[in-house]
């Protein structure tokens, strides 16, 4: 083979983003171990980290690596034509001015603020309503018989519950949802140069801000219980976050909240049906169900990738990365790292060694880590109780093209009717 042959077929290789990558990543995460746990992709100029103790150091050095990605996304889209670089602009401004893409002080800011308004409700509201609804959603499972076990739970019941913390009503659901449905094919968009896609996007985001802005304005005159009001509320004016950020901060963790949940919810009831034997554990035993979430969480590992930009040289795993170049890091592959977890690619409900990284780490670690294991754990208890007869229809499965996100596009399942 050729030098030129052989470095082709490293690219589709170690390339995130080709259809084989997509349809399984924990491959391409193994052979990127074997290759070194710090590799560049030069195919698309980023370095991308694997291993476990390498992801938790890159994860935790803010000093070293930058959560802003906003000025590396830009260049990615200096060849889009004139005339989309508006749509880019409007898509960029909410995928990269988010919680999640902010450095301290803004970030400090930001997240102090929503873990406020957000831990009282989630201890409050939703705990309150959060086994009716899932119940609702069970009814629905057994009055079908047959369904699509994504579209009919996995996807309702996180994004119901995000809109009961924002109060966002009913009638504006789809709106706001559609945009966060879209957004996650926003970094594809730019990468691919899809301009139909930008503008998509940018059409669905500047509808959603409308629909949020006037709730801002309404929560200011009339507050309800709900993180809106929590963020608008008088008090906070001595630090007061611009209704613009606040219009982005919602869209984002309706964003975060839903599609990730969601991804481990149908994730979940994937592999525990795959290999009955687990779901059976756990109807014999619900109170394995609190440990089984954390290794769901490893095993299905809802988010595979998060983007960081090297602030200043520093040398990782002996490689100098420099300042300004693009890091993807791998919760995925760190979470199948057998260096930290024996037997990494078989799914142990008893597992007690080493901790997933799910939700990030450090500073950047997810705001709604508690209320998604909280819904997960929800979500088993009663599905085990009430369809544990439940079965997949199918043996094939097809995940969305979004490489930093395991998402299944949808899980036949069949329940008993009652």
């Amino acid at each position: 083979m050729s030098v030129a042959n052989a470095y082709a077929g490293e690219q589709v290789s170690f390339d995130p983003m080709s259809q084989g990558n997509l349809r399984d990543p924990f491959a391409m995460f193994e052979r990127l171990r074997h290759k070194g746990p710090v590799y560049w992709n030069g195919q698309y100029s980023f370095w991308m980290v694997s291993g476990y103790d390498e992801v938790k150091s890159v994860l935790r050095d803010v000093d070293h690596f930058s959560s802003a990605t906003e000025e590396a996304v830009a260049k990615r889209a200096e060849g889009l034509p004139a005339s989309s670089l508006a749509s880019f602009e409007i898509g960029k401004r909410f995928f990269h001015r988010h919680l999640q893409t902010a450095d301290a002080p803004v970030h400090t800011l930001h997240r102090r603020a929503v873990m406020r308004g957000l831990m009282p409700l989630v201890s409050g509201v939703v705990k309150q309503s959060l086994e009716n609804r899932v119940d609702r959603l069970i009814d629905v499972l057994i009055a079908k018989g047959s369904s699509d076990f994504v579209s009919d739970f996995a996807y309702p019941l996180p994004a119901q519950v995000i809109f009961d913390l924002l109060g966002i009503p009913e009638e504006e659901h789809a709106t706001i949802r559609d945009t966060a449905e879209l957004f996650w094919q926003f970094p594809a968009a730019v990468y691919r140069q899809d301009v139909e896609l930008l503008d998509r996007i940018a059409a669905l985001a500047l509808r959603s801000e409308a629909v949020l802005l006037r709730l801002l304005e309404e929560r200011r005159i009339s507050p309800k219980v709900d993180l809106i009001s929590a963020l608008v509320r008088p008090e906070m004016s001595e630090n007061a976050i611009p209704d613009d950020d606040i219009v982005v901060m919602c869209t984002f963790l309706l964003m975060a909240g839903h599609e990730t949940t969601a991804n481990l919810l149908s994730g979940s009831i994937l592999h525990l049906l795959q290999e009955r034997d687990h779901w059976t554990q756990l109807l014999l035993n619900p109170l394995l169900i609190p440990g089984a979430v954390e290794e769901l969480l490893r095993f299905v590992s809802p988010v595979l990738w998060v983007a960081r930009v090297v602030r200043q040289d520093v040398r990782l795993e002996g490689h100098r990365l420099y300042a300004g170049q693009e890091v993807r890091v791998s919760i995925g592959a760190a979470n199948r790292d057998p260096k930290r977890f024996v037997h990494p690619e078989k799914l142990i409900l008893s597992r007690s060694e080493g901790t997933p990284i799910a939700f990030g780490y450090g500073l950047h670690s997810c705001v709604g880590a508690a209320l998604a294991r909280m819904e997960a754990s929800a979500a088993l208890r009663g599905l085990l109780l009430r369809t544990p007869d439940m079965r997949l229809q199918t043996d094939t499965f097809d995940y969305a093209p979004i490489y930093f996100l395991r998402t299944l596009k949808s899980l036949p399942i069949a329940v008993r009717k009652s």
